[in-house]
């Protein structure tokens, strides 16, 4: 019997030392998420890019991920739609309208 009790004994003591952190590894931390953009921001990068009056500005989808379908009057490309990520600003696609 005593020496079922030290077996136990022993393995408690190692699982307490694995979970301790024992390992000198600290938790790898993601970076936080980007900026959420919004409409307006959407709109302004659009036109820093292209030039010309935002004059609509609605939700949309590109490459599957959520973005802002920035229509574009009078831009150096003439009137276009403008896909803005909402995640990140980043310009996924432009079209000619």
């Amino acid at each position: 019997m005593k020496l079922v009790i030290s077996v136990v004994a022993v393995a408690a003591g190692l699982v307490l030392a694995g979970c301790a952190g024992g390992g000198g590894q600290a938790a790898a931390q993601q970076p936080p998420p980007p900026p959420k953009i919004t409409p307006d921001r959407a709109g302004q990068i659009a036109t820093e890019r292209y030039g010309g009056e935002v004059i609509n500005i609605e939700p949309d989808t590109a490459q599957g991920k959520p973005s802002w379908e920035v229509e574009v009057r009078n831009s150096r490309e003439g009137r276009i739609e403008v896909d803005v990520s909402q995640d990140g600003g980043v310009i996924v696609e432009m079209e000619r309208d």
